[in-house]
This record gives structure tokens, C-alpha cells and sequence, in this order.
């Protein structure tokens, strides 16, 4: 989600979908389409609905698309395509797999509280606005969402 809030902000629209079972406290899947003023588009999906835990997450621009999953992340970007003339199609464009936050950005995000909290120096990055901007696009995620139970 910082991704998301880093490059496109937030969104002027939300429309969600939480699923759960009956008598489960927590969602089994939440699902989330947002819009953006500049005509972006983002698709959402996290969740342990399945045999995986599944986050997913699909941005769609103007010249781009970005797909962000557990275990990678894939770009692709408008080019003049290849089979007709005069329109453009997406192209996979190769990125670097490496993360700077390690094999594992959770454990680091937690040692980093941890050493903040023990008056040690840490490495937290992203201010303090951008956090809260994340915290409330989940919250309006949460809020907004049609409620749907799922059937055993």
C-alpha cells in the first residue's frame, strides 16, 4: 500500500468488498476497486481465502501497469505495438527483484519499532503523513465494504 500511496496518492473512489464465514471475527478475503482523478485505476485483492495467502495488487495507468504480488512485481508500459499499426499495447519491462528491506520488509519494519522504542537508532523511512494516508485508505477500505458471508 505505501507503493500505492507513493505514486498515485489517494483515490477519489472506493468501492470494497469484504468476505467472511458466518461466524468468523475476521475476513477471509477483502477486495477493493479505487479511481483516481487522473483516470488511474487500482484493483485489490488480500487475503487467506485460498491454499496461499494471496495480496495482489494492480495499477493501472495512462502509459503503464504495475503488478505487485507476495513474491514479485511486475511493470509493463505503453509501446507502439508490434501487431497494429497506429495503437500502442503494454510491454513487459524487466525490473530488479531485489528489495532493499531484505527477504522479509515485516521483520525489519518490526526490529525498526523495536530499536526506535529502546531509544536506539533505526531506520524507520516514509513520514509520518504518507503512514497516516495508508492507515486511512485501509480504514475506508474496511468502512466502505459491502459485507458478504461466505457459505461453508
Amino acid at each position: 500500500m505505501d507503493l500505492l500511496i507513493w505514486y498515485l496518492g489517494m483515490p477519489d473512489r472506493v468501492v470494497s468488498v469484504l468476505r467472511s464465514y458466518r461466524h468468523s471475527t475476521v475476513e477471509e478475503q477483502a477486495l477493493a476497486f479505487m479511481t483516481y482523478p487522473q483516470g488511474e485505476t487500482v484493483f485489490l485483492e488480500a487475503g487467506g481465502m485460498r491454499n496461499y495467502f494471496q495480496f495482489e495488487l494492480d495499477i493501472q495507468t495512462e502509459n503503464a501497469r504495475f503488478l505487485v504480488g507476495n513474491d514479485e512485481v511486475r511493470f509493463w508500459k505503453s509501446k507502439p505495438s508490434r501487431k497494429y499499426k497506429g495503437f500502442k499495447s503494454l510491454t513487459p519491462i524487466s525490473i530488479s527483484e531485489k528489495s532493499s528491506a531484505g527477504s522479509n520488509p515485516f521483520l525489519n519494519l518490526y526490529n525498526s519499532i523495536f530499536l526506535h522504542l529502546s531509544g536506539k537508532p533505526s531506520s524507520i523511512t516514509g513520514d509520518i503523513e504518507e503512514n497516516l494516508q495508508i492507515l486511512t485508505l485501509l480504514d475506508t477500505i474496511r468502512r466502505k465494504a459491502e459485507k458478504r458471508i461466505l457459505e461453508v
